[in-house]
C-alpha cells in the first residue's frame, strides 16, 4: 500500500491547539496520519493523538461519509480527514 496524499482538517479544541485550519499529508492509514500529526504537532501528542492512535473521545470523519477510530483505516489519494473531538460543540 503507498502513501496518498490527505488533506487533514482540525475542528474546535484540535484548530485552537494547531492555530491554523488544515494541513497535507502522505499517509497510507489512519495509524500513519495520526503518527505524522503527532510529529508535526507536538502540542497534539498525549491531546489527541498517541503513538498514531486517536485518544478516546476524538473521531476521524473521512470525506464526511463515515466516522472512525480505526487506526488502520486505509487512506486514498485526495481524502478529507476531519479530525475533531467527539464531545458536543466539537
Amino acid at each position: 500500500m503507498s502513501d496518498s496524499h490527505v488533506t487533514v482538517e482540525f475542528l474546535g479544541i484540535v484548530r485552537q491547539k494547531v492555530g491554523h485550519e488544515q494541513a497535507e499529508f502522505m499517509a497510507s492509514r489512519l495509524y500513519d496520519l495520526w503518527t505524522l500529526v503527532g510529529e508535526k504537532y507536538p502540542q497534539l501528542e498525549g491531546v489527541c493523538v498517541v503513538q498514531g492512535q486517536l485518544k478516546n473521545g476524538y473521531l476521524a470523519s473521512i470525506d464526511g461519509r463515515r466516522f472512525t477510530r480505526s487506526a488502520n483505516e486505509p487512506l486514498s489519494a485526495g481524502d478529507h480527514i476531519l479530525l475533531l473531538s467527539a464531545d458536543a460543540g466539537g
